[in-house]
């Protein structure tokens, strides 16, 4: 299906929620695919698309072999290919920020609500943003495999921790990508040493 399709879908679709007049509409699925229903059970989109829609922030997302971005006028503000997210990113805004893979590059950033690059694609991995904080792997490092024969080059991973500003609140330099929560940055390091701090980047006391 290419984007004319998908934009004509979803101008039938603005359409008929505007002849709802506040009426229910629900989604549906059929043959692994979403269309959506009134509240009557009558069909008003067909079963195409991959996921179900769910505005939020003024936009919405859905999957087909890429991912599209759509605002409620029902235009297109961005398609990027399928996350290939080790950490599952790129499925949701949060923080008001989506994490996109770029098609030229293959590296990820994020996108604002009008689709357009908030903090640009230069990273390897990330991770959705929590509590206005992500987790993200920058530049591969490559060294020689000590445990290999034949030193085949192999990539050492440099996790750090951004804020939505882009800017790194803890420098990439830890093995394994950022437990966030509620209070603390946890990161787990090489011999299984652990590192904690607070969302100002303060390390704290084991």
């Amino acid at each position: 299906m290419n984007i004319k399709q998908l934009t004509f879908l979803f101008t039938v679709f603005l359409f008929t929620q505007n002849m709802l007049c506040g009426q229910s509409y629900y989604s549906f699925k059929e043959n692994g695919k979403y269309g959506f229903k009134d509240s009557t059970g009558k069909i008003l989109i067909r079963a195409v698309f991959e996921d179900s829609l769910k505005y939020k922030n003024g936009v919405a997302i859905f999957y087909t072999d890429r991912i599209f971005i759509i605002n409620r006028d029902g235009n297109i503000l961005r398609t990027c290919i399928h996350p290939k997210s080790d950490l599952g990113a790129g499925y949701e805004y949060s923080s008001g920020l989506l994490a996109c893979q770029d098609s030229v590059t293959n590296k990820f950033g994020y996108l604002d609500t009008n689709g357009n690059w908030k903090i640009p694609p230069k990273y390897y991995q990330v991770a959705d943003f929590k509590y206005d904080l992500a987790t993200v792997w920058e530049d591969p490092d490559i060294k020689p495999d000590k445990g290999s024969d034949c030193g085949t080059p192999v990539t050492h991973m440099k996790w750090g921790v951004i804020k939505r500003n882009g800017r790194y609140l803890i420098k990439p330099k830890y093995l394994m990508p950022a437990k966030i929560d509620a209070s603390s940055i946890i990161f787990e390091d090489r011999d299984n040493k652990i590192y904690r701090f607070d969302h100002k980047g303060k390390k704290l006391k084991k």
